[in-house]
């Protein structure tokens, strides 16, 4: 089952559901009305929806105002808008979403689990590395969230020294750093989890697509987090654990 809404009958949908915006969603996904345009944007979405003649979608919008699991996979390539893919779970229904285009959203109802793992891989498709080529290094939050500007900027020496601080040789930490300056594309997996309209817990999975070699970064035990070369069945573990967390806690 799929559904295509307007912003507007969206709009209308979730208030009626008792939400300003679809559960774990901020003001750059889904843009919130102010109160100058709220009545006559809700009007109009009523409106709409009673033209239609159809209440199937009521219930999978109810399903985007109160889930108790969220993944949020987002797709990064230079040259291109960024791509957005949400899925809002429920014990008894998943709903899909994706905007069309600013104003036009597609809700698609989808089998729990493992169809929302197969839809993120096909969104992003991430290659394992070669078997042979084993790369791995922990870094604090604070030395990834540097790294990344570091790579932004295209500034080597000072990214190798940290990665090679953290454990990396010189020959992986040139090869992590070339991925991360010049990717393919990169990709951010969140996985929430919602108590009513309230998200208690986030774990997010990071993907890049080099090149030559493809890369993970996830979270550890330590509260570090493993940066590794996707090794082959690496990428399809990691993301139904953090996915199969959100689900269960």
């Amino acid at each position: 089952m799929a559904i295509t809404f307007d912003y507007s009958e969206l709009c209308a949908l979730l208030a009626e559901a008792g939400v300003d915006a679809p559960v774990g969603m901020d003001a750059s996904q889904f843009s919130p009305l102010s109160k100058a345009e709220k009545a006559a944007v809700l009007q109009a979405g009523q409106s709409k929806l009673r033209m239609r003649q159809d209440d199937s979608g009521k219930a999978l919008v109810q399903v985007l105002a109160g889930p108790t699991a969220v993944l949020h996979a987002t797709r990064v390539q230079a040259g291109q808008p960024d791509e957005h893919m949400w899925f809002f779970y429920t014990p008894d229904q998943t709903v899909q979403l994706q905007a069309v285009d600013e104003e036009q959203y597609r809700l698609t109802a989808v089998a729990p689990h493992t169809a929302v793992l197969q839809h993120v891989q096909q969104f992003l498709p991430l290659q394992p590395a070669p078997a042979d080529l084993i790369y791995r290094v922990k870094v604090t939050e604070e030395d990834f969230l540097t790294l990344r500007d570091l790579a932004t900027e295209w500034e080597e020496v000072p990214a190798l020294e940290i990665l090679e601080a953290d454990g990396l040789d010189l020959v992986s930490a040139r090869d992590l750093f070339d991925s991360a300056v010049a990717p393919e594309w990169r990709g951010i997996i969140e996985c929430l989890t919602c108590q009513g309209q309230t998200v208690t817990g986030q774990s997010t999975l990071r993907v890049l697509q080099g090149a030559e070699v493809s890369w993970l970064i996830r979270p550890s035990a330590d509260h570090r987090l493993l940066m590794e070369t996707a090794q082959p069945g690496h990428y399809e573990n990691a993301l139904s654990k953090i996915w199969q967390a959100a689900l269960s806690e």
